[in-house]
């Protein structure tokens, strides 16, 4: 019988704090806090992985209705192709691979941050680019910040809904 991956994160979990950490002398603070760290990160991984695939299937989708909302404030040649090159390769992405569809995130994010970028450092940005932006971050902030909850760096994170309300279950 194999262990699935619950079990084994749970394994790691007791390793690492029932006899990793304990073996640690009190003196070693740097080894004692990375075990602490590793610990919270295996418990954040928990959480997450039977959901990271459709988080990251929603970002891409947010991601992809942006791009298409900043397609007309690329004034450059070069920016329109990299932009629909990327929308277009999240598109066609096996939604079943994640490695897949995390690349094409990460693409289609670059493709959008240069355009947002463009040549707003001297100048302003467009007010109607602005309001895409910040309807975009108005609806994908609180998202990220119910995905990290798990981190302890949301000084609000228990007023934060379950991981499972950002899809459809599991609403406090």
């Amino acid at each position: 019988m194999n262990p699935d991956i619950d079990l084994r994160l749970k394994s790691l979990e007791k390793a690492l704090g029932d006899v990793i950490l304990r073996a640690i002398p009190e003196h070693e603070r740097l080894a004692r806090d990375q075990v602490n760290l590793v610990l919270g990160h295996l418990g954040i991984i928990a959480r997450h992985w039977k959901y990271a695939l459709r988080y990251e299937l929603d970002t891409l989708a947010g991601l992809h209705a942006l791009a298409g909302r900043l397609r007309p404030f690329a004034d450059d040649l070069a920016l329109v192709q990299a932009l629909d090159t990327a929308r277009g390769a999240a598109e066609a992405v096996d939604r079943a691979d994640y490695d897949a569809v995390s690349a094409a995130q990460r693409t289609l994010g670059a493709a959008i941050d240069r355009v947002i970028a463009a040549d707003y450092t001297t100048a302003p940005m467009p007010p109607a680019m602005r309001d895409i932006v910040l309807d975009y971050f108005a609806t994908q902030a609180p998202r990220e910040r119910t995905w990290h909850q798990g981190s302890g760096l949301d000084p609000d994170a228990a007023g934060l809904p379950a991981i499972e309300s950002l899809f459809g279950r599991g609403r406090r």
